[in-house]
């Protein structure tokens, strides 16, 4: 936890910097900053107490924000690596994104994860659960939207976020040809971990998923389904759903409510049968 002042003194009392802030040692001979902004030498401060009472001194403040340095000197920032962004390919109605967290951001995720209460849906083979948008950190919101951006221009808005987890222990995973028939625009089908390949079909194609990776389509344009799977022992899928919708103008797609031997599932049913179980 960051200490609320924060310094570079040892002893806890030098004031190279107050947390949060940006400013002088008490002496006036050190100046604090962001670690990740360099600064130019500065004048020499006037000190409000005595350089010999002063027990500031160069250093990494302890909560890592902030260096300090003699004001007469140049300083060398610590710069943090920039953290790697997502890849966004479009393919038409369907995009792909891969490299979506950074480890940090998938174990804040299955901190939340792990602290929920599963219901079982042993219909799908799986266990879930909603996790409310606002226990998600705001950095992990952010970039999904950034994702989100990069696909369409319509203004969606995240509507939900559902954990998944396909495992024999909950039943035998299935999932056939559907639509959602709910108010969702798009949909980021994200597979955070597995130990097993189980192909996501979207229509006619079947695609391999790769762990922190998204497709990302009109859940209730494009049929989707599961290639038929036998799961072993141990095997497991985790998947993260975001649902996005217009709320300025919400789409109407509960005409689509219809059963899965429905006329429209034909062809996905077909080729899904003729796909090679695995």
């Amino acid at each position: 936890m960051k200490p609320t002042l924060c310094n570079a003194s040892t002893n806890g009392i030098g004031h190279a910097g107050e947390y949060g802030k940006i400013g002088f040692s008490p002496c006036g001979e050190y100046v604090s900053h962001e670690s990740d902004k360099p600064c130019n030498p500065l004048p020499v401060n006037e000190g409000l107490i005595d350089k010999d009472d002063c027990h500031c001194k160069e250093a990494l403040c302890p909560c890592g924000e902030f260096l300090s340095h003699k004001v007469s000197d140049p300083c060398t920032a610590k710069i943090s690596k920039p953290e790697s962004q997502p890849e966004v390919e479009s393919y038409g109605e369907i995009s792909l994104a891969t490299n979506l967290f950074s480890e940090k951001e998938i174990d804040g995720l299955y901190e939340i994860i792990n602290a929920r209460e599963p219901e079982i849906n042993t219909e799908l083979g799986r266990l879930e659960f909603s996790l409310p948008l606002d226990i998600i950190k705001t950095k992990t919101v952010e970039k999904l939207q950034n994702v989100v951006k990069q696909v369409t221009d319509v203004p969606l808005e995240i509507r939900s976020v559902t954990y998944v987890e396909y495992n024999s222990l909950y039943g035998s995973p299935n999932l056939p040809p559907h639509l959602d028939a709910d108010v969702n625009d798009l949909i980021l089908n994200i597979q955070i971990e597995s130990n097993t390949d189980w192909a996501l079909g979207l229509d006619l194609k079947a695609y391999k998923m790769e762990d922190n990776s998204a497709l990302i389509f009109n859940p209730n344009k494009q049929i989707h389904w599961r290639v038929h799977k036998e799961f072993k022992d141990g095997e497991y899928v985790r998947m993260l759903f975001i649902r996005l919708f217009n709320p300025e103008s919400p789409s109407d797609y509960s005409h689509l409510d219809v059963l899965q031997d429905h006329e429209m599932f034909k062809e996905a049913r077909e080729f899904r049968d003729s796909y090679p179980q695995v």
